[in-house]
């Protein structure tokens, strides 16, 4: 093989790649944040997604729903409950940095990274130091929580 039928083929490749990485790039650009409200019947995807993700028990914000007593956690893989969001799930990958992003388990519409469910497995990548700088980038993205003047949470 000549060194230019080499270099030839790696464009190729690299240009290719480049092709694959933009078409799944438009594809999640495509999806909707999922509404849990079922707003609009006609939308199946959303639908089938939200049936998935009420069997997972699926919250869009996980801290708050710990906070306020409706979402029940306990420490897994030594991560406390109110770190075990979507965004140190392995389960997730972010598409719009700190706001939302796709999961394995609820396809075909885009959830929120505060968000969390009863499946959440740590994100093999994710040192356990910056676990808390995650959340808290998610959190803030997601409108934070609310705290009185007294410095406690107040529940929504």
């Amino acid at each position: 093989m000549t060194r230019r039928a080499w270099v030839q083929g790696l464009a190729v490749l690299v240009l290719g790649g480049i092709g694959v990485f933009n078409r799944a790039w438009a594809e999640a650009q495509k999806k909707k944040l999922i509404d849990m409200s079922k707003k609009d019947p006609a939308d199946k995807i959303n639908e089938a997604a939200v049936a998935i993700a009420s069997g997972l028990t699926y919250v869009a914000n996980a801290k708050q729903a710990v906070a306020d007593g409706t979402f029940k956690r306990v420490e897994k893989a030594g991560v406390a409950p109110d770190l075990q969001i979507c965004a140190t799930c392995e389960f997730h990958t972010s598409v719009e940095e700190n706001k939302s992003g796709e999961c394995k388990l609820i396809q075909g519409v885009l959830i929120h990274d505060a968000g969390g469910c009863i499946s959440w497995m740590k994100k093999t990548k994710l040192a356990m130091g910056d676990l808390k700088g995650v959340v808290d980038k998610a959190e803030a993205a997601a409108g934070g929580t609310k705290k009185p003047a007294g410095g406690k949470k107040a529940k929504s």
